[in-house]
């Protein structure tokens, strides 16, 4: 659902920016690849199972732990979300949850993005190995990051929106709500399909 971009000035009240059809950047994205640049070594992959990811998850756990949430600390938790989500081969193309096993180019033909399947004994998740609701969750996860904290997106929703464009209390909570269910769902979804590689990485 639509809210608008906070404004520069900063005051007490959080801002959760959407979608817009009137702001828009076009760009010719590079595709995706079909590997990383290089095979994670042993101790890589035990590094990123090991502390990288569980250092990622502790600081969601602990952001989404809050009694009141910021819109900056929302957005965190949601961005790294999405790249775990992204590490376990879950993605969106139009919208539509899909698998993402393919890794973006940081340079010409050359990715260092880490998959699953990079770690030895892992491959990235399944969509048919989903329940529907984990389906729905995740789907209604990586939208909602992408809308408004990944993308500068905005559009005008008086249903949602208040006389300056800020988002209602009622939505925010929603959003809220969104991305716990989301950032749950993910860690749950990692502690299950890592947990026997941990020792063997």
């Amino acid at each position: 659902m639509p809210v608008k971009t906070p404004p520069g000035e900063r005051d007490s009240t959080p801002h959760f920016p959407e979608k817009s059809s009137t702001l828009k950047v076009t760009r010719r994205s590079m595709p995706k690849l079909k590997r990383r640049e290089s095979p994670l070594s042993q101790t890589e992959q035990h590094q990123l199972i090991s502390f990288h990811i569980p250092g990622r998850i502790q600081t969601i756990q602990a952001t989404l732990q809050r009694a009141s949430l910021d819109y900056g600390s929302l957005a965190g938790a949601a961005v790294l979300t999405r790249a775990i989500a992204g590490f376990l081969g879950l993605a969106t193309r139009s919208g539509r949850l899909c698998k993402g096993d393919s890794y973006f180019q940081h340079e010409p033909n050359k990715s260092w993005e880490a998959k699953l399947s990079d770690i030895a004994g892992g491959n990235c998740i399944s969509l048919d190995t989903l329940t529907a609701q984990q389906r729905a969750v995740v789907e209604a996860g990586i939208n909602e990051t992408n809308l408004a904290f990944a993308h500068l997106t905005f559009w005008s929703d008086l249903t949602n929106q208040d006389a300056n464009g800020r988002a209602r209390i009622d939505y925010q909570q929603q959003q809220v709500q969104r991305i716990r269910d989301f950032a749950y769902t993910i860690i749950e979804l990692y502690n299950k399909h890592t947990s026997k590689l941990l020792t063997s990485a």
